[in-house]
This record gives C-alpha cells, sequence and structure tokens, in this order.
C-alpha cells in the first residue's frame, strides 16, 4: 500500500521563502513533486518519473541547494506533523462518539419518563371516562 502526498517543504534559510509544494526542477511538463513517506520515494507527477527520497535535492528560487539530509529532516517534521493531526482528529472524534452516546442515553431517560408520565395520565383519564361512561 502507498500514499503519495504533496512534498512540502519549510522557510528556506538563506531567503525564508518556503512552499506547500515544489515542482519537479526541469521537468518539461513542470511536474509537482508527491512523497510516498512509507517506502521513502519522490515522484513528479508530470513525467512520472521516481526515484528514493535519499538522492532528493531541494533548489530554492535563491540558488540555495538543501542536500538529501535536509530534506530528509524536513520531511519527518512533515510526518511528525501528520502523525499528531491524526492523533488529534482521533481524540476529538472519540470525545465526539462519548457525547453522542451520553446524549442519546440522556434523550431515551428523558423520552421514558415523558412516556411514563403520559402513560400515566392517559390510564387515569381512560379509567374516569371508562367509569363515567359505564359507570363502573
Amino acid at each position: 500500500m502507498s500514499s503519495w502526498y504533496p512534498f512540502p517543504f519549510p522557510a528556506c534559510p538563506s531567503c525564508s521563502r518556503s512552499w506547500s509544494t515544489c515542482t519537479h526542477l526541469g521537468c518539461t511538463f513542470a511536474g509537482e513533486l508527491v512523497v510516498e513517506p512509507w517506502h521513502e520515494e519522490v515522484k513528479c507527477k508530470g513525467c512520472k518519473s521516481k526515484w528514493r527520497m535519499d538522492r532528493t535535492e531541494f533548489h530554492c528560487n535563491c540558488g540555495h541547494v538543501f542536500g538529501s539530509g535536509e530534506v530528509r529532516g524536513a520531511l519527518d517534521e512533515v510526518i511528525r506533523a501528520t502523525q499528531a493531526l491524526h492523533a488529534e482528529l482521533v481524540r476529538r472524534s472519540e470525545e465526539l462518539r462519548s457525547v453522542r452516546a451520553h446524549s442519546d442515553a440522556s434523550f431515551s431517560a428523558f423520552l421514558g419518563t415523558i412516556a411514563s408520565s403520559v402513560g400515566g395520565a392517559a390510564g387515569f383519564v381512560i379509567g374516569k371516562l371508562v367509569k363515567l361512561i359505564f359507570g363502573k
């Protein structure tokens, strides 16, 4: 199983620019780079080329070149942030499920109380009507 994600890059130490996506340098299709972190591969969506992450360099528009170690570090940070976001979404989803379960239980108890009250009142009224109509 593989999942490809956009290849973001943090701020350049030379010019402070950052990118949410990267393009394949020299690609005739100006393809966007995507990364498959579990298999440590990078591919170009334009020309469909694939290569190992450890053979990846990033070229900033200012001329600074990030080596594969810096690229790996940036991707590790993206993976950590993604895992933290996933954990937070799971936690919130569990909290929401818990709130719904408590709400459903409270609502069911409330309906049960109303049904009991209405049932008791209906029984009283029906009893009075039967007594009134049939004199019993």
